[in-house]
């Protein structure tokens, strides 16, 4: 993400107490609720205030608007998810890949399902947020433990470049997951998804 959108995005300042990241979580979660019941054209500063329990003014410390508040929603979902998906990883990181593979792409789907508004809907609701998929994706809070795991066990990989291999297996993964879980097929079951996404996965990266 460049300087000028990091900028764009970002909070004012950093809560350096504990009861002012109590009010900045407040602040999250209430719009949160709002895009859930109410949807974004009912989402201004003053409702999320309102809905946060906190003034207008303490809100303005924080946030120049409300878009900087949907952004940091998005961060904070994504940076949380991205922990569960990384300590799993280091804890079978000694697994081969086709061990590790289906375990990965399972929990990425349970991620995915409990913070569903979030990861797979809200896009739809603000589509100026659409181009920030790729700066706050999972795969970007997790790229340097994946990164570690194929650098771990590349003699089991017949890929010869792994960044490369990385970018793809990443998307390859995600974007058939986050289809997977919007389209609702309801004649193919976890296991069976996660079975053939996963030989497809292996199959790239050994064959």
């Amino acid at each position: 993400m460049s300087k000028s959108t990091k900028d764009q995005h970002a909070a004012r300042k950093a809560p350096r107490q504990e009861r002012a990241q109590v009010s900045l979580d407040s602040i999250i979660e209430a719009c949160k609720r709002i895009l859930e019941r109410k949807g974004y054209s009912h989402l201004t500063t003053n409702h999320i205030a309102e809905v946060a329990g906190v003034s207008v003014g303490t809100l303005y410390q924080y946030f120049p608007n409300k878009e900087t508040i949907v952004y940091a929603l998005i961060e904070d979902t994504v940076s949380k998810a991205a922990v569960v998906l990384r300590a799993k990883l280091l804890s079978i990181i000694s697994e081969p890949v086709e061990v590790i593979m289906p375990q990965m792409i399972h929990l990425i789907l349970k991620v995915h399902r409990e913070e569903e508004f979030v990861l797979l809907h809200l896009s739809d609701q603000v589509p100026q947020i659409e181009g920030l998929g790729l700066e706050l994706s999972t795969s970007n809070f997790t790229f340097s433990s994946n990164t570690a795991y194929l650098r771990q066990h590349r003699a089991e990989f017949s890929v010869d470049e792994l960044e490369l291999a990385l970018f793809l297996m990443d998307n390859t993964i995600m974007s058939n997951c986050k289809s997977y879980l919007t389209k609702g097929f309801s004649d193919i079951t976890d296991d069976q998804f996660v079975e053939q996404l996963s030989n497809m996965v292996v199959k790239y990266l050994t064959k």
